[in-house]
């Protein structure tokens, strides 16, 4: 008789700690699945969503905890792209109006003034053809960046084929070094490349030097000028979409931010050092491991 009393305190028990397991389970799926419902149906976290949400990676269950960490980690990443598409839209809405602006006035003015002289008429056109290679370019620009963020196919690269391919329809700019191997999409590599040659063209001195290398498991490419160099204020700027100071030089502002993004696409990152009379501009990229 004893015996099935002490037996069935036992079954009590562990049916009281299967039901509070079980509770605890449930309260922190219920949290999870309010989260997911939230983003679902408002297409936002909200406050009340991101407490939850916190409070569920916190749980002691690790099959939980394991999910809600991966769906909070989903989130940022969605949160990251939203906010990178709002400043995207409003980056080619302010640079795209001014040109656009300038270029139904032109043509304002020619459809109403028949009587206007042909020397004005002429440089009104110029004006306009400007405006409109400048949309061009920036058009090519904002396509070029996408198809960077949309690339998926990679392959063993050799920097040093990256360079010589640029380089050899640049005969002005000196190479060194040969660099090492990475993974990625060479037509993008060259593209990041003739960018920054272009840039140091446009903006630096007189004698360029690209400079490839190997330190260890990193690779990488130094783009450097004897220019007058970047300015404080303007060295933390030259990276954002649209940022140029060669605007009447035709500059679009999208050179250096492409070059960014090919480096971020392939697992690097870009950076520049500046003082007068040296610029370098650093392409950093993580290097494949045995080479090609």
């Amino acid at each position: 008789e004893e015996a099935g009393w002490q037996a069935s305190i036992v079954a009590s028990l562990a049916l009281g700690a299967a039901s509070f397991a079980s509770w605890r389970v449930s309260r922190s799926l219920r949290a999870l699945a309010r989260v997911t419902r939230d983003v679902t149906e408002r297409g936002e976290r909200g406050d009340q969503a991101r407490w939850l949400l916190d409070a569920t990676v916190g749980t002691r269950i690790a099959e939980v905890r394991q999910v809600a960490r991966s769906f909070r980690d989903t989130l940022q990443r969605l949160e990251a792209r939203l906010a990178y598409n709002q400043e995207f839209a409003a980056n080619v809405s302010h640079e795209f109006r001014t040109p656009l602006t300038t270029l139904r006035g032109t043509v304002d003015v020619l459809r109403d003034d028949d009587d206007m002289p042909p020397e004005q008429r002429r440089i009104f056109l110029e004006n306009a053809r400007t405006d409109l290679d400048r949309l061009l370019r920036a058009v090519q620009g904002l396509y070029d960046l996408a198809r960077v963020e949309a690339a998926t196919e990679q392959a063993p690269v050799l920097l040093g084929d990256v360079c010589r391919d640029v380089l050899g329809r640049t005969p002005s700019v000196s190479l060194e070094g040969e660099g090492g191997a990475v993974l990625g999409d060479a037509a993008q590599l060259e593209l990041a490349l003739r960018n920054l040659v272009e840039n140091a063209q446009l903006h630096g001195g007189p004698n360029i030097r690209v400079r490839a290398w190997l330190e260890g498991a990193r690779t990488g490419l130094d783009v450097e000028d004897d220019g007058p160099g970047i300015s404080p204020a303007n060295v933390e700027r030259v990276f954002d979409r649209f940022f140029t100071t060669g605007r009447d030089r035709q500059g679009t502002g999208l050179g250096l931010a492409l070059v960014r993004a090919i480096a971020r696409a392939h697992g690097g990152e870009v950076s520049v050092r500046s003082e007068p009379g040296r610029t370098v501009f650093r392409v950093e990229l993580p290097g494949v491991v045995g080479g090609v």
